[in-house]
């Protein structure tokens, strides 16, 4: 039996037909972050923030500063750049979700880490742990992206390519490689683009979640 968190779920690359069209679709996604900022100061008689708004709008700032920053790699066709900024999108869900949950937890981030007794913040490790048992596969995707994050086999490989065409027999190919930026594959940029849209929904989700816990609850 998997492990929560580690499910393998295919990505829909349907959704980004084209690279165009994904960037396109994410300038849209770009402005809904704005949309729940502003919905969440409405329901404040004067319109004055609360300190429930503070995790929020900082998770809405770091939220548009990843996904701007995923855009502009996608754009210049950097890899390295793209999934890693998309590995610490997740590892910014991942802690959306438990603080949601925990609201308490948000007074171990008010200080630097050096500051606080041993062992106050939650790892990452602890932090997917708790968002996988309702986000899917979500240590499965950290897992990948880590391993062009922090250089693992993803990223050793990245500047190399195998070209055959046309092909020769007792040849494996002709290697070639790239000592700047570049797609390794023709639907790597589609996948990134593909990654963000699951990181932004995660994220707006769990923002309106927020909102509702802890800004705007039920009567």
């Amino acid at each position: 039996m998997t492990d929560p968190g580690f499910e393998e779920i295919p990505l829909d690359l349907s959704l980004v037909p084209t690279v165009a069209q994904g960037l396109s679709d994410a300038q849209d996604r770009y402005r809904s972050f704005a949309i729940v900022a502003k919905e969440s100061i409405g329901p404040v008689p004067g319109g004055m923030l609360r300190v429930s708004h503070l995790p929020l709008m900082s998770f809405i700032n770091r939220a548009t500063s990843l996904h701007a920053g995923v855009i502009s790699a996608v754009r210049d066709e950097n890899p390295h750049a793209a999934f890693t900024l998309l590995r610490a999108y997740l590892e910014l869900v991942a802690l959306i979700f438990y603080v949601d949950a925990h609201p308490e937890y948000m007074a171990t981030l008010h200080k630097p880490m050096a500051e606080l007794p041993k062992n106050t913040r939650k790892s990452f490790r602890e932090l997917f742990e708790a968002a996988s048992s309702e986000l899917a596969g979500i240590r499965s995707v950290y897992a990948m992206l880590s391993e062009m994050a922090h250089f693992g086999s993803t990223a050793l490989w990245q500047p190399f390519s195998v070209e055959d065409d046309p092909p020769k027999e007792g040849a494996l190919g002709r290697l070639t490689f790239s000592t700047g930026p570049h797609w390794r594959k023709p639907d790597d940029a589609r996948i990134a683009l593909a990654m963000l849209r699951e990181s932004d929904e995660a994220a707006l989700e769990l923002l309106r979640r927020y909102v509702a816990h802890h800004i705007k609850p039920a009567p």
